[in-house]
């Protein structure tokens, strides 16, 4: 394929383009007041001395009128010969041949506003949002984190999951192992073991997952009147908390399974139990004194007093009646604690986002993730890297719901897998 020259000849009498009338009209009639212009074949062209001494054959450069300019850059940038280049390359090969005022701006309104360089090339700009707000929750169990891990190795027990539930404000942990991760089973063990235990909480942090989204879990959320149900936008899990300690949970299993991985449900509760007995680095207590107002004891041997008389005699327990009153500055302490940690997290997070906010009806540029397929002929390599879409809904200046250009949902998306295009590309 070769790249087709634009016939740039136009009849002056049919122009609205006033600057290259003037020029061309001034060159016909007084030619030594336009030194540098020169009229042939009813073109107009003119002289640009270049840098290049070996380039002197592109110094006379054709000037196009106002009505063409347009087709001559997408000439010279979407054609096949062109590559849908960049500003600058595609700027540089125009000035080769072409002249007109403003040529670089008109460049760049073009380049940066092409769909299909927009589609296909990846953001030259930092990822777009900085740290959210930090999580509102003042005492343990109001704001819970859930989610599942697996499938793993199926143990002997024929357990191939864990449902981990995570409180925000203690940081305590709840591990189930699982034979089937089915919204059935999961449901039950949250009424049964978390909400019946620990208290209806009043936010719920989730992800997609089919088993969370299903309408059993809906229902029973609704049965006990749950205020707040937030699930996590699309690839986007790491805004759940659950999700670091999922990582702490994998690692301190497959530290002890050794050869034999079909053993790590037995380790499940002793992991359990390290989690919320170990000092949090922000909180400075553990989550067990947190939720329960005490230290858990860890062995037999802390009890110094191991003579126990036949007699049952209770203690008064004023004293540390008196110390759980306390319980209440700890828990304004861990608060201030939290913000004063979101502060520094903030800080340095930020240093490699950008701040942008949209709203609802802007048109935004959504990544893609697609997946290659041998049998279909399809590698993701040579897909496109965003598509178009509109924003329909705003949750919060980090989450959008969006749609398609046609109006079909897209789901809920972060601000980091959305893309600026005012960008120069």
């Amino acid at each position: 394929m070769q790249l087709s020259a634009i016939d740039t000849s136009i009849n002056t009498t049919n122009t609205a383009d006033e600057w290259y009338l003037n020029i061309f009209n001034g060159c016909q009639n007084s030619p030594t007041s336009f030194p540098n212009y020169i009229i042939k074949n009813n073109r107009l062209y003119r002289y640009m001395k270049s840098k290049c001494v070996l380039n002197t054959e592109f110094e006379w450069k054709e000037v196009v009128p106002q009505e063409l300019r347009s087709s001559i850059i997408s000439e010279n940038h979407s054609n096949p010969l062109a590559g849908h280049l960049g500003i600058f390359k595609t700027y540089r090969r125009l000035a080769q041949k072409y002249y007109w005022p403003g040529m670089h701006s008109n460049v760049i309104e073009f380049v940066s506003s092409c769909d299909i360089c927009i589609s296909h090339k990846h953001q030259n700009h930092s990822t777009l949002g900085e740290m959210g707000r930090p999580k509102s929750c003042s005492r343990p169990f109001q704001m819970l984190s859930i989610d599942l891990i697996g499938p793993l190795p199926c143990t002997r027990k024929q357990n191939c999951y864990i449902i981990v539930v995570t409180c925000c404000f203690s940081k305590y942990c709840l591990l189930f192992p699982l034979k089937r991760a089915t919204a059935e089973i999961i449901t039950e063990i949250l009424e049964e073991n978390v909400f019946l235990v620990h208290g209806i909480p009043s936010t719920i942090l989730m992800d997609n997952g089919r088993q969370f989204i299903s309408s059993t879990l809906k229902h029973m959320l609704e049965k006990y009147k749950v205020p707040n149900i937030h699930f996590t936008p699309k690839y986007t899990p790491h805004v759940n908390t659950v999700e670091r300690y999922n990582k702490t949970i994998m690692t301190a299993i497959s530290t002890f399974i050794e050869n034999d991985q079909r053993v790590w449900d037995l380790l499940v509760p002793k992991i359990q139990f390290a989690i919320n007995n170990s000092v949090n680095e922000v909180t400075g207590y553990t989550p067990s004194f947190l939720v329960h107002g005490r230290e858990l004891v860890t062995c037999g041997s802390h009890y110094i007093d191991t003579n126990v008389d036949q007699d049952i005699v209770f203690i008064p327990r004023d004293h540390y009646a008196e110390n759980l009153g306390v319980l209440s500055s700890i828990f304004n302490k861990v608060q201030s604690l939290f913000l004063q940690a979101h502060k520094r997290n903030s800080a340095y997070y930020n240093l490699r986002k950008k701040p942008a906010e949209f709203n609802v009806g802007d048109v935004v540029w959504r990544k893609t993730f697609y997946q290659s397929d041998k049998d279909k002929h399809f590698n993701k390599k040579l897909a496109p890297k965003y598509i178009k879409c509109v924003i329909v809904a705003k949750k919060s200046p980090l989450v959008y719901d969006l749609a398609d250009m046609n109006g079909n949902p897209l789901g809920t998306w972060h601000i980091k897998d959305l893309k600026l295009t005012n960008y120069k590309y």
